[in-house]
């Protein structure tokens, strides 16, 4: 293997390295520090900087080594910065800004191979660091980028001859070839453990905006102009119109302090999925869900069913048993019409409570609707939503004192959750049971895919209400004021209102006319879904990757029923088979041994028999004197097979043939 591979003997402890292959580590730790270099502290950058900069001038400048006194004094300042920014060093943060540190003022000391291959060795601890931060396919490809490239250093430091680049990239190119069947048969046969094996940290999210369980005046605002992916969706079949799809995460049936939150679930709590009449098509589909270190699941309005790795819970909901800090990939079905069970009495209570009374301007309103019944009661106040001035804008007034008072009869602007919350709050003082609601409502199909992106600026809130025919029933007060939100979605909408446009008094067709896109645009948007649908293959095949997946594609390679000994069976034996035809590989290339060679060799071997041995220094010739002054019977019978190997082997006389030479090589028989 050592001869494929042309790998050269260990550079010896006390021989360092040539400027070459330090320059090439310089470069190695430099491109693995980039990911992390926006996420650190600015003095930190540079101080790692000034430490690669001045190490590069060391090796190629003649620069003096930084005296003892001055690294420990660098070191102790970065340990009192780390602590006054992080104000720790447990976490992601602070773990990894102290690790590039380390890696930044640790070639200022390199004195020896044994500081080199330290150095490379905490490159590589860099770049698994990235992967604390994401593991998208980008990151994934940037990562084996650079691990190739500390490799080809660690291959170089190595190499007391030193390499060409040639060499370098061919060594590497061969290793790969050989790695990678291995790394697919081990992820493919492995055996997968129920949850998560490689997470993001829970700090991972810290700064993270997303659905949150807690509705107030601005919380879906924030994240009108968020767009990243929250889930994907892939349908089996048509998938349902735009205004159908939306996506149940939170029941809101709390109201405290002008916000709405989850209830306490308590045993009367009525049911989960599946708990209802259901009506119309069955819609079964599969979610790719991005990790957002929460314990919800999106499920279409309303789900017929909880996925394997799920459970149902009280208000339609489905909810992971831990929370979601990789990529979570689940399938079920839901219904768009269906009638639910009746309430109870705390129930009802419960979803009629409030933590205020109706103002007089309310209060007025409220006997408006007295004698209607709960049906009339919500067309009125969506009549009312439609009729009066009011107008749906992504920067709405901020509401102080009584906020649904002040929206209702003043300010008259606001996105989703003010209309969603002042209806709720007016059904509960009319009479109505009624809830709050977040989650997501509609979504970008992506052609290049065939499958529907749902974005966190398509985060919505809207109510449901109890109706005596029907149950809980779906209103969305937002399509009263913008119905072009609902029909079109968030994006549209962003677009229309940089246009000026006012919802509800234009045509479909002029609508249309408002969002065509050019040509350009549309070209750069099919760019978009292209690289969604790779990163959505990446997610769905590398990072959804669990034992659901796992035994659905041992299905298909044969396994009816595979169990943990049988996957490693497998794996063993695919290893045993890549290693074979690996050792084939190898002895298929292996350059042939010169026949002069080893007809000469034979003869040596010969020779060996009576003690007569040549050094590995001593060239034909001075071997051939050295046996004619111990030896001269045997002197003289080597002679002509010295004469003639040298003729073949340099000379490259036509006068003698292989078959000559290898009569003379059988006539020596020593005694």
């Amino acid at each position: 293997m050592r001869r494929w591979f042309n790998i050269p003997s260990y550079r010896p402890p006390d021989e360092l390295p040539s400027r070459g292959a330090s320059n090439w580590l310089l470069l190695s730790v430099a491109v693995t520090i980039v990911p992390h270099a926006t996420r650190l502290p600015l003095w930190l950058t540079l101080t790692v900087a000034l430490g690669l900069a001045w190490r590069f001038a060391i090796d190629n400048h003649a620069w003096r080594m930084p005296p003892r006194w001055l690294r420990w004094l660098l070191m102790a300042a970065v340990v009192i910065g780390i602590l006054k920014t992080f104000g720790t060093f447990l976490g992601r943060e602070p773990g990894l800004a102290f690790m590039t540190a380390a890696v930044g003022l640790k070639v200022l000391e390199i004195r020896s191979l044994r500081d080199y291959l330290i150095t490379l060795f905490l490159a590589y601890f860099l770049v698994v660091g990235a992967f604390l931060y994401s593991q998208s396919m980008t990151t994934a490809v940037y990562g084996i980028a650079v691990v190739v490239l500390t490799t080809a250093s660690l291959a170089l430091l190595n190499n007391p001859r030193g390499f060409s680049g040639g060499q370098v990239w061919k060594l590497l190119g061969r290793i790969v070839a050989f790695g990678l069947p291995i790394c697919l048969v081990m992820y493919v046969f492995f055996p997968r453990i129920q949850g998560s094996l490689w997470g993001l940290p829970d700090d991972a999210f810290g700064g993270q905006i997303g659905m949150t369980d807690e509705v107030r005046p601005g919380s879906f605002t924030r994240l009108s102009t968020n767009t990243t992916p929250a889930f994907r969706v892939e349908f089996e079949g048509a998938p349902p119109a735009p205004r159908d799809r939306y996506w149940r995460v939170y029941v809101l049936s709390r109201n405290s302090g002008g916000a709405w939150r989850r209830r306490t679930m308590s045993v009367f709590d009525g049911p989960g999925p599946g708990g209802f009449e259901g009506a119309g098509r069955l819609i079964s589909y599969t979610v790719t869900l991005e990790p957002h270190n929460e314990q919800w699941l999106p499920a279409l309005d309303l789900p017929a069913s909880v996925p394997e790795t799920g459970e149902g819970r009280h208000g339609f909901l489905v909810k992971s048993p831990q929370p979601v800090n990789r990529v979570k990939r689940y399938s079920l079905s839901s219904r768009r019409a269906a009638r639910t069970a009746p309430l109870n009495i705390l129930e009802t209570r419960a979803n009629l409570r409030m933590d205020s009374h109706p103002t007089p301007r309310v209060a007025k309103l409220l006997r408006q609707w007295q004698k209607q019944s709960p049906r009339g009661k919500v067309g009125a106040a969506l009549a009312y939503f439609r009729e009066q001035p009011f107008r749906y804008t992504l920067a709405p007034p901020t509401l102080t004192g009584n906020r649904v008072d002040r929206f209702l009869f003043e300010t008259r602007a606001g996105y989703c959750e003010h209309y969603a919350a002042a209806f709720v709050a007016l059904m509960r003082w009319s009479g109505v049971p009624a809830r709050l609601l977040a989650g997501y409502q509609g979504g970008e199909w992506n052609a290049a895919g065939d499958y529907l992106t749902v974005y966190q600026s398509d985060a919505h809130a809207w109510a449901e209400v109890w109706l005596p025919e029907r149950g809980w029933t779906r209103v969305d007060p937002t399509a009263a004021i913008a119905p072009e939100r609902i029909e079109l979605g968030a994006e549209a909408i962003r677009r229309l209102l940089e246009q000026g446009v006012p919802f509800g008094q234009l045509s479909e067709a002029e609508v249309k006319r408002l969002l065509a896109r050019s040509w350009l645009r549309h070209q750069w948007l099919r760019t978009q879904w292209a690289w969604d649908n790779v990163n959505y293959v990446w997610n769905k095949w590398v990072m959804a990757y669990g034992p659901r997946m796992q035994r659905e594609l041992l299905r298909r390679l044969g396994f009816e029923t595979p169990s943990w000994a049988e996957m490693v069976a497998s794996l063993a034996g695919g290893l045993v088979i890549l290693l074979l035809a690996a050792g084939i590989a190898i002895a298929w290339q292996r350059t042939p041994e010169d026949p002069v060679v080893r007809l000469y060799r034979r003869a040596l071997r010969k020779l060996a028999k009576p003690g007569i041995t040549k050094s590995p220094a001593e060239g034909p010739q001075d071997f051939q004197a050295r046996v004619e002054q111990e030896a001269p019977a045997l002197g003289r019978r080597l002679k002509p097979v010295t004469e003639m190997y040298i003729a073949l082997r340099y000379a490259g006389n036509a006068r003698y043939t292989i078959a000559t030479f290898r009569t003379l090589v059988a006539q020596i028989r020593p005694l």
